[in-house]
C-alpha cells in the first residue's frame, strides 16, 4: 500500500521525487518542507488531506485503504498510526 501525492507536492520532501509514500512498520510518515507548518487532516475513504499552513496536500492511497490515526508531530515529520487495513473497492 502506497500513499500517493496527487496536489502539494511542493510542501512535501520526497528524496527520490516520486512522491510516493509507503507504510513502514504500521506508521505512515510525512516530510514536510517546513518545520511546525501542520494545521490538521482528514481522511475520505482512499483520499488524504493534510493541512498545512502553505496549503493542503491531497493524496490518494493505492491498494488497501488504511485508517489513520495522528501520533505526533517532530519539526518538519509528521507520523501516522495505521489503525486497520481496508481493500479498496
Amino acid at each position: 500500500m502506497k500513499l500517493k501525492i496527487k496536489s502539494g507536492k511542493e510542501l512535501v520532501h520526497s528524496p527520490d521525487k516520486s512522491f510516493e509514500l509507503e507504510v513502514y512498520r504500521n506508521k505512515l510518515i510525512v516530510n514536510l518542507h517546513h518545520r511546525w507548518s501542520f494545521r490538521g487532516y482528514k481522511q475520505r475513504k482512499n483520499i488524504l488531506y493534510i493541512q498545512t499552513l502553505e496549503g493542503i496536500i491531497t493524496g490518494v492511497f493505492t491498494g488497501e485503504v488504511p485508517t489513520l490515526s495522528f501520533q505526533y508531530q517532530e519539526k518538519d515529520q509528521l507520523v501516522f498510526d495505521v489503525i486497520n487495513l481496508k481493500h479498496n473497492t
